[in-house]
């Protein structure tokens, strides 16, 4: 009899002990059994993390944990979880997360059933942003099969990296994440994990809670600019495939330099996605914008944004 794979899950995390414990209760109880949970914790201010983890570690082996001095973001935590891992499978999982009963069962199965050319398994997940609730198809996939249609994942970027399970060999083999990519660096490492195998989902099984308040939209723009510019630079080559991908990267990287005060960086960014996609109906919306004062801008955008959480989106 075969003995199953052991899954290593990592726990990237930085001073939420608020929410820590419902991510790594929904990880141990999940039905699949051979798994190790490592949590890193990226300096938190206080030892909350590691008495939680104590705590869980009383009456479940399968639990440690790993304290980063300096903190590095949520990529270098997970590069040091990645090292630290034992098993052939890694799987990802946020701090303010939770994976519903069965995710590693049905992801397991389906990475089984695909065989070595599947490097990566997803799913669905349920998100939450300002309350709204809105069922996510996080891996865009073709209506025969599981595995994801690699073109519309590269134009609509859905990488919820907690909603994947990944063969350890071919992060190793990609160097893991970049550090470099402050925020969505789970799309850049996904582009590279593309030069090696393909992409994979479960189509009718939701697999995790995923929570995303306004303030952590906020805080995320000065980082989206760094990002985005980022990854056109490193995926240059690649990219030029998918006009719409540089269109929506340049835009949003436009929008976020217009918010935090950047209004010429914003109008060679616009002038950018204009010419990588001039289809995009939003980047021709965006330019009364950045003639606008910059606090009747900001309004104007902080109101479209809401409008979108209403709706969703």
């Amino acid at each position: 009899m075969n003995t199953p794979p052991k899954v290593s899950v990592i726990i990237p995390t930085h001073n939420r002990p608020h929410t820590l414990p419902r991510a790594i209760h929904s990880v141990l109880q999940q039905g699949y059994a051979d798994i190790e949970l490592i949590v890193v914790d990226d300096a938190s201010k206080t030892a909350a993390a590691a008495e939680i983890v104590a705590g869980f570690a009383l009456t479940d082996p399968r639990i440690r944990y790993i304290r980063r001095e300096v903190g590095g973001g949520a990529a270098a935590a997970r590069n040091t979880g990645i090292e630290a891992a034992l098993g052939e499978f890694i799987a990802f999982q946020d701090d303010d997360d939770e994976w519903l009963p069965g995710k590693l069962e049905q992801q397991m199965a389906l990475m089984a059933e695909l065989g070595e050319e599947c490097h990566l398994v997803g799913g669905p997940l349920i998100r939450y942003i300002a309350d709204v609730k809105t069922k996510v198809f996080a891996w865009p996939v073709s209506t025969n099969d599981s595995w994801v249609d690699t073109k519309r994942f590269i134009e609509e970027r859905t990488a919820y990296l907690q909603t994947a399970m990944i063969r350890k060999s071919a992060l190793k083999r990609i160097g893991g994440f970049n550090p470099e990519v402050p925020i969505s660096e789970d799309y850049e490492m996904v582009l590279r994990l593309l030069d090696h195998g393909r992409l994979a989902t479960v189509k009718d099984f939701v697999t995790v809670v995923y929570e995303q308040s306004g303030s952590s939209l906020s805080a995320q723009k000065p980082l989206r600019v760094v990002s985005n510019l980022k990854i056109l630079e490193l995926h240059k080559k690649r990219l030029q495939a998918y006009p719409l991908a540089i269109g929506i990267l340049c835009y949003e990287a436009a929008v976020s330099a217009l918010l935090t005060g950047q209004r010429s960086l914003a109008l060679r960014l616009w002038f950018r996605a204009l010419v990588a996609y001039p289809r995009v109906l939003r980047v021709y919306l965006l330019l009364p914008m950045l003639i606008l004062p910059p606090d009747t801008a900001s309004a104007l955008i902080g109101l479209s944004d809401r409008r979108k959480r209403a709706r969703g989106r």
